[in-house]
């Protein structure tokens, strides 16, 4: 797919043709060569400007939204507004607002979620919105004779602040379910700003009605200000957790599924569909959302966390998994035809009430993926036996899984686990189908870490482990790790000051040369966010893209092995996922060292059927068909 080699490419990129004679002359001048053209490992990561909505940040994540092939970017951030970055292939990201993608938390009203802005106040009534986690009332222009009153019902209880610029009164929730009502009347200009507790609580619904029909045309919702087309609205948010990308109805455009909260037991309250997940039809980058009730997608009172696909049954459908907590069981989503799924959960043994976090492995490389499961009772293995799922319990500590990574490290053609913990990281080498625990130290892995990656950061075919807030630790030839690479301008507080991290590595310039975003939260909740590009090297690599069959169509569960000079390495499609909670950067990496072809290259595809391909140059983006037998 590409010719020209890396360095001189990502040079033109930069320089262009004029500039990158006058950056050679000087180099001449100096006597040296960039480092990244010595033929040797390099560390060099150039910082890059990107702005992501990190306001109640959640998650980062990597998808190709749009379908050009080049990889874009997600942020989930509960019930706040989210960022939506679509790639230029070069490593540029440029902004695209969420509602002209269809992707808007509240169909009703665009702009609702929560933020840190405010709306323009043009026209005179009352203005309501999210700000800061709390729900502003605002009076702008009150005088001109306008006299709005009304209730808010709240199914939480509330306090208020009050500047005088509203009359209230509240009557309290009787028993522990009934609704608190708030009645109100604008009086002049200014705030009441209503907290439903405990705070923040912005995803529960809340209703109000207008005494007068016709204040419809001076009352305005959300960040865009949009007038109720009725007295009696509802506001509601989804709490938006993980989300997941894949072909699941119509053409081969991703579909969207997202896992979101329960607000808070409140499900009773809403209307049926808003008691499902929510699932939005792609189409080429713009999304139509559907009816998830009526697709068998109810979430009932699931507190939804981290949800995942995996094609459990060999038919061909991907399969969707979701954590819940609060003590409320897990879902099995069996996809039983295009878009339609049923809740399998209790019949195959995975509905345990555990919170946790989890990956697919397939540990023992029979074709049927098993679950590993990191939870408040320990690390479990859940042996996919074809009608059931066998539960069989993990040596090592027992701490709180932050991530958990997976990588064919040693080269022997299965997956290996390294769980980062803020308590204590655990490594679990898989041997002959089984999983072993081995204490990361004795790797020379880090003790403790937030978030963790496996990446070949300088593509020289051994696989690196990156951490926060430790950095990249490089794998030897003899197996063993080397703390080697830190990130350049982040300074990382003390480990038992983050309060969380993520990472996510992935190409954002089609370069070979995987680019990498950090996030850290501080102890006081706000987060510190980097982007840096890898300036490469002289090794070279291979990227593999997989268009699988009808119904699977980003080959989830296939594998790729790849021998060269250098050795074999075997990766599965989902292995160099970022995103805590979420899934859809489906695209495999492989560094070559010195090796300019690729001796062979076998995919094996979910249902077992194998494609090899041999003899095939290095330092391209491969796309591969499933080839039907």
């Amino acid at each position: 797919m590409y010719n020209l080699d890396m360095p001189t490419r990502l040079l033109l990129r930069r320089y262009g043709h004029v500039g990158l004679v006058g950056l050679l002359l000087s180099i001449l001048l100096a006597g040296c060569l960039p480092k990244h053209w010595a033929g040797g490992r390099v560390d060099t990561m150039e910082s890059q400007p990107l702005t992501l909505a990190s306001f109640h940040l959640f998650d980062v994540g990597v998808t190709d939204i749009n379908g050009d092939g080049s990889l874009d970017l997600f942020t989930t951030n509960h019930s706040a507004r989210q960022s939506f970055l679509f790639g230029d292939g070069l490593g540029g990201f440029r902004s695209v607002p969420l509602e002209q993608l269809g992707l808007s938390q509240s169909e009703q009203f665009p702009g609702l979620e929560d933020s840190d802005e405010t709306p323009t106040f043009d026209r005179p009534g009352v203005y309501i919105f999210w700000r800061d986690s709390r729900l502003i009332m605002h009076g702008h222009d009150i005088d001109q004779g306008l006299d709005i009153s009304g209730k808010a019902i709240f199914y939480t209880p509330i306090t208020v602040d009050n500047d005088g610029a509203f009359t209230y009164a509240i009557k309290e929730r009787s028993g522990e379910q009934g609704p608190v009502v708030l009645t109100f009347t604008a009086r002049e200009d200014g705030d009441m700003v209503l907290m439903p507790q405990p705070y923040p609580r912005v995803g529960s619904p809340i209703t109000f009605q207008l005494d007068n029909p016709a204040w419809t045309r001076n009352v305005f919702l959300g960040l865009f200000a949009i007038p109720p087309n009725q007295p009696n609205f509802t506001l509601d948010l989804q709490d938006r957790h993980g989300m997941v990308w894949h072909p699941f109805v119509g053409d081969s455009s991703t579909d969207l599924l997202v896992a979101g909260g329960a607000n808070l037991g409140l499900t009773d309250v809403l209307e049926p569909n808003r008691r499902a997940y929510e699932f939005f039809e792609g189409n080429d980058g713009l999304f139509t959302r559907l009816h998830a009730a009526e697709m068998g997608l109810q979430k009932k009172d699931c507190p939804a966390r981290k949800i995942g696909l995996s094609d459990i049954n060999g038919d061909g459908l991907v399969d969707v998994y979701i954590v819940c907590i609060r003590n409320t069981p897990n879902q099995l989503f069996l996809q039983e035809s295009a878009g339609h799924f049923r809740d399998v959960a209790s019949a195959l043994g995975l509905d345990f009430p555990d919170g946790g976090t989890f990956a697919w492995l397939d540990v023992d490389n029979d074709g049927r993926p098993d679950l590993l499961w990191a939870g408040e009772n320990g690390f479990w293995l859940y042996r996919n036996r074809g009608n059931r799922f066998e539960a069989h319990k993990l040596d090592g500590p027992r701490v709180w899984a932050q991530k958990i990574a997976l990588a064919d490290y040693d080269g022997d053609g299965d997956g290996d686990v390294f769980v980062a913990s803020k308590d204590a990281n655990l490594f679990f080498e898989n041997r002959n189908g089984s999983l072993f625990y081995r204490q990361p130290t004795s790797l020379g892995l880090p003790a403790q870490s937030l978030a963790a990656a496996w990446v070949d950061v300088d593509n020289d075919g051994r696989i690196d482990l990156s951490t926060i807030p430790d950095g990249v630790f490089r794998q030897t030839s003899n197996a063993t790790f080397q703390n080697s690479l830190h990130y350049p301008r982040m300074d990382f507080p003390p480990i038992e000051k983050i309060r969380s991290a993520r990472i996510t590595w992935f190409d954002a310039n089609n370069d070979g040369f995987r680019d990498v975003i950090l996030a850290v939260q501080s102890p006081q909740k706000t987060w510190q966010l980097a982007y840096f590009q890898h300036l490469g090297n002289a090794n070279h690599w291979l990227e593999v893209e997989l268009i699988g069959p009808r119904g699977n169509e980003r080959a989830i569960g296939a594998q790729v092995t790849v021998v060269t000079t250098t050795g074999q390495q075997t990766a599965r499609v989902g292995w160099a996922e970022g995103s805590h909670y979420g899934l859809g950067h489906y695209r495999l990496y492989f560094g070559l060292g010195k090796a300019q072809r690729i001796d062979t290259l076998t995919v094996t595809w979910p249902d077992g059927t194998q494609q090899s391909q041999s003899q095939l140059p290095a330092d391209q983006i491969l796309q591969i068909s499933y080839d039907s037998p």
